[in-house]
């Protein structure tokens, strides 16, 4: 997939991004919510659906149609993404002056999503491949406890559906650890990172129509995110670096992403807005 960037204002960061697709939003609901379109239940010989396609985008005019939006008993979805070379920098200050730092070739994210008729529960993993700290005349190999060497896997990760804008008509995804508060964490030799906090990326694709391809972006202006709140409302927020080795003393830094990432969806979802 494309290249991505991520930032951090201080000294170094590595950010990971898991894609997920996220479905079914009115502009009135208070978040987007997540739903398939399967087929609708029969009342006798006649179906009692909205929509007459598989993509429940054309609406029945007589509410007989066969498929219907969150129907059905509990589904699971895999969605499965990759992305070519990541690039982790760092900034003297907020957003600015970013030089990179840390290198990763490609990366594979997985996504877990299982629809019971109600609230969602996700679950996503990245793993970054071929990582490495650049330092002065030489590379350093970066790796998480228990992976393989130049490998960095973040935690299990939470992804929650919201609106980016106060008239919700942007659809996005708020990515946080799915306990505790650690998102990933990596040595890469004597320098050790932890990633704390959380991010938002905007999800785009064929909207009103259920598909099975979804794509997440993070994207920033000389580093400042795109988007640091939900509808634009309420506290920012903000993903950090804790970084150990690299200077003489231990420091926590603000962190970016910058990348855009196609996911793959099992089965079809929809976003609705």
């Amino acid at each position: 997939m494309g290249m991505k960037r991520i930032r951090a204002t201080g000294l170094c960061l590595v950010a990971v991004f898991a894609v997920f697709a996220v479905a079914a939003a009115t502009a009135a609901a208070e978040a987007p919510e997540l739903q398939p379109c399967g087929k609708a239940a029969k009342v006798g010989k006649k179906y009692t659906g909205k929509y007459t396609n598989k993509a429940c985008s054309t609406e029945s005019k007589t509410s007989e149609g066969k498929y219907e939006l969150g129907v059905g008993s509990a589904q699971h979805y895999i969605i499965k993404t990759t992305s070519g070379p990541t690039f982790h920098s760092a900034c003297k200050e907020a957003y600015v002056a970013c030089v990179e730092y840390w290198y990763c070739k490609s990366d594979k994210d997985n996504a877990e999503y299982e629809y019971k008729g109600g609230p969602y529960i996700q679950t996503i993993i990245v793993e970054y491949k071929e990582c490495v700290l650049k330092v002065p005349g030489k590379e350093i190999g970066c790796t998480s406890p228990g992976a393989k060497p130049g490998v960095i896997k973040t935690n299990k990760l939470h992804g929650k559906p919201v609106f980016l804008d106060k008239a919700k008509t942007k659809v996005g995804i708020l990515i946080s650890p799915e306990a505790g508060e650690v998102l990933e964490e990596f040595k890469c030799g004597e320098v050790a990172v932890k990633m704390r906090g959380a991010m938002l990326g905007e999800i785009t694709g064929d909207i009103n129509e259920a598909t099975k391809v979804f794509t997440t972006k993070l994207e920033t202006n000389e580093g400042r995110p795109a988007y640091l709140q939900v509808e634009e409302t309420g506290p920012e927020i903000s993903l950090f670096a804790e970084i150990v080795g690299l200077e003489p003393e231990p420091v926590t830094v603000l962190a970016s992403e910058d990348g855009t990432d196609v996911g793959k969806v099992s089965k079809a979802l929809e976003i609705r807005i």
